[in-house]
């Protein structure tokens, strides 16, 4: 199939977005984005999508829901100005961050240098100033994991594929959020997808997978760190129950 060049297929709008032809398709589930169609019926993705994606993607990188995201966009134009204005804010915050994280560690570099250990206090200054320059759900998370695994453990890990998990992460919430019956196929093979992925992290350890389900436990009861995470309970809950389907 050939395609005007300001046209993609969902293949290629996803390999250039950086996420998955999943994820394509949940947000036009959820109604967030609608694909032109061909006459032929296949769906392409045209200037218009493409700039709706990309806001999509500005306010995820936010922290936001996909359904504050839906209620912020419903009945909007897109607004590559507006989002470009929330990215820049973003960006500008988390800056900051990083510009007080660099200062903190010249500032005890230097006094290493000049051979003077830093104090406690130094120290915790400089992990909250670290901490607040990468303010992501997966930085802070990883306090949790190092925490559970220990600098051993954390060694061990396998790099995630960033978006390969975001769209697992996606699918699992809508499931959860439409109760799917966990017995379905299509809940059974999300399931092994999901089993797949955290072994190929964890390499099949089920003592880190066990270690790891302890930290995002850990991290789902931190008012802190909660909000910030992609997933809640509720959708834990329904991994539990997607496991016992799979084990009965």
């Amino acid at each position: 199939m050939t395609l005007p060049s300001e046209h993609l297929s969902p293949t290629e709008a996803a390999r250039r977005l950086g996420i998955t032809v999943k994820a394509l398709k949940l947000y036009e589930r959820k109604s967030l984005v609608r694909p032109m169609r061909t006459g032929a019926g296949w769906r392409v993705y045209g200037p218009e999508q493409i700039l709706r994606l990309h806001e999509i993607l500005a306010l995820k990188s936010l922290g936001l829901p996909l359904a504050e995201i839906g209620a912020l966009l419903a009945g909007r134009a897109t607004d590559l100005d507006r989002t470009l204005a929330l990215q820049a804010t973003a960006l500008t915050e988390r800056r900051a961050g990083i510009d007080r994280a660099l200062v903190r560690i010249a500032q005890v570099r230097a006094a290493l240098a000049a051979g003077a250990a830093p104090s406690t206090a130094e120290v915790l200054a400089l992990a909250r100033e670290t901490a607040a320059g990468t303010a992501h759900w997966g930085a802070r998370i990883a306090e949790h994991y190092r925490r559970h695994l220990g600098d051993d453990g954390m060694a061990r890990l396998q790099p995630a594929d960033p978006a390969l998990w975001t769209g697992l992460l996606e699918e699992l919430k809508t499931l959860s959020t439409e109760g799917a019956d966990p017995r379905t196929p299509a809940a059974q093979d999300f399931f092994g997808r999901w089993i797949a992925a955290s072994e190929a992290v964890s390499g099949g350890d089920p003592r880190l997978n066990a270690q790891a389900y302890s930290a995002w436990m850990e991290a789902l009861d931190d008012p802190q760190t909660a909000p910030a995470l992609p997933i809640g309970k509720a959708e834990v809950d329904y991994l539990a129950r997607l496991g016992a389907a799979a084990a009965s």
